[in-house]
């Protein structure tokens, strides 16, 4: 539509090649771009070389500096492998060393390992107002272009990233605890979850800083029903999710919400050094001499 897409679009497709930190989060719009929009011969070839030579895991061929190993990167390279095969069932992805049929396999088996590990534990990334954004985008992609099973868990989880952020909205803005936090909270009304709040409740203030949820304009996904009752009702509740307990109040005058880790009922998700003193011991670790 624009002069410059094309520039733009190779502009991508180069980033992907040279994996970029977060390039997993192009990969992911790509698959999408791919399932909705026409392309011409010379540019779908090109597509298609950029995604059969990416990496998408961290045991597959390659050295670089791309985050892996976090809930939303996790997510997002399970799901673009799977979602890629799909789309090149016959074709050779020559890092994972895997046909098209094979690396779906292996995202498959790896997806559902994520959504085990949350549906039993919770997110550890929970309530994030930038990272839920980024694994709402990937959950979208898989809710939209995956197979039956898939899809079903892809959106049960969608609903509870969206009950959970409604559960903490108060007069519309989120206000929570975060497993994983930017400074942008300290204004509430600016943070990414903005977006999806926004979403589900016009009134809501709306914030410009979230790009991967321009997703959802083209998915079939659709809110549940309760989400505009749980952002508008008291509530005084605590829920596990991850290595948190998770509390809060919230009348209509005022919000109170704390978290703490480890949680109390005795599972540990995993130890937390912060609170072992012998880890502040520094004379057991080497010193690097330059």
């Amino acid at each position: 539509e624009r002069p410059d897409d094309r520039e733009m679009m190779y502009e991508t497709l180069q980033q992907i090649t040279d994996r970029y930190d977060c390039s997993d989060f192009l990969v992911g719009s790509l698959v999408r771009y791919i399932h909705n929009y026409e392309m011409d011969d010379e540019l779908s070839a090109d597509v298609k070389k950029t995604l059969l030579g990416y990496r998408y895991w961290m045991t597959m061929e390659g050295s670089d500096a791309m985050c892996m190993w976090s809930e939303n990167h996790a997510m997002q390279f399970f799901a673009s492998a799977y979602l890629a095969g799909r789309l090149y069932p016959e074709d050779y992805f020559s890092r994972a060393k895997m046909r098209g049929r094979e690396l779906e396999a292996f995202g498959k088996a790896r997806l559902n390992e994520w959504f085990d590990s949350v549906d039993e534990y919770g997110f550890e990334e929970f309530l994030s107002a930038c990272y839920m954004c980024v694994t709402f985008a990937a959950l979208v992609n898989l809710y939209d272009y995956a197979e039956e099973e898939i899809k079903r868990r892809a959106g049960r989880t969608l609903d509870r990233i969206m009950r959970m952020l409604s559960l903490h909205a108060f007069h519309g803005s989120v206000i929570a605890p975060m497993g994983r936090i930017y400074r942008d909270v300290i204004y509430p009304f600016t943070q990414g979850a903005q977006v999806l709040m926004n979403l589900v409740d016009s009134r809501t203030p709306i914030s410009d800083k979230e790009s991967y949820l321009v997703s959802y304009a083209t998915s079939s996904y659709r809110f549940p029903d309760d989400l505009k009752e749980l952002m508008e009702s008291d509530a005084d509740t605590s829920y596990s999710t991850g290595n948190a307990l998770v509390k809060i109040k919230k009348t209509q005058d005022y919000l109170l919400t704390s978290v703490q880790s480890p949680r109390s009922d005795g599972f540990k998700r995993w130890p937390n050094l912060t609170l072992d003193a012998s880890s502040l011991d520094t004379s057991k670790y080497p010193v690097v001499k330059s």
